[in-house]
């Protein structure tokens, strides 16, 4: 038998198998039935557990923005948000609610002025600094955070693995 015929005559069974119904049991039903509830499960959880709609630049001490017309230091930043901190000695008066008007000026030069509304304020993890979150009216545009990413992963190539402290760089494992 040629090489061919066996293929032919392989196609025709995997036809006839295909185009036959399968018998199926309750047991496999209900298999289904639980895998697919599993599934929507996982995905809500990777829903609830990855919340962020922007991508977020966070930058080592010396390669932040500095803002122009405050005692801030920018801690992370992207489109819709900034996190800055302001040590307790100099923390200005600001509540949750309360509107922040900022110019930074990023490292080519540019510069932007945002305005948004304080939205959480916390601790930093030594103790020393105060975070402020702020939500902006208008979004940072995504060339200039885009931009960003791509001369802090050029300039520290470990900067996804590294945490960045404000006297040292810390490794995590």
């Amino acid at each position: 038998m040629k090489w061919l015929e066996r293929r032919q005559i392989r196609r025709r069974e995997q036809e006839r198998r295909s185009s036959e119904p399968r018998p199926t049991t309750e047991v496999q039903t209900d298999r289904r039935r639980s895998d697919r509830r599993q599934a929507q499960r996982r995905a809500l959880d990777r829903r609830l557990i990855q919340r962020r709609h922007y991508f977020r630049v966070i930058y080592p001490p010396d390669e932040a923005p500095t803002v122009l017309n405050a005692d801030y230091r920018i801690v992370d930043l992207s489109q819709n948000a900034i996190k800055f901190a302001c040590t307790n000695g100099s923390r200005p008066h600001i509540e949750l609610g309360n509107p922040v008007d900022a110019r930074l000026q990023f490292r080519d030069g540019d510069i932007f002025d945002v305005r948004g509304k304080i939205t959480r304020i916390e601790q930093s993890q030594n103790g020393d600094e105060t975070l402020f979150v702020c939500v902006l009216d208008e979004l940072v545009p995504q060339d200039r955070v885009n931009n960003e990413q791509r001369y802090l992963l050029k300039n520290y190539p470990h900067f996804c693995r590294v945490s960045f402290d404000r006297r040292r760089i810390v490794l995590e494992n």
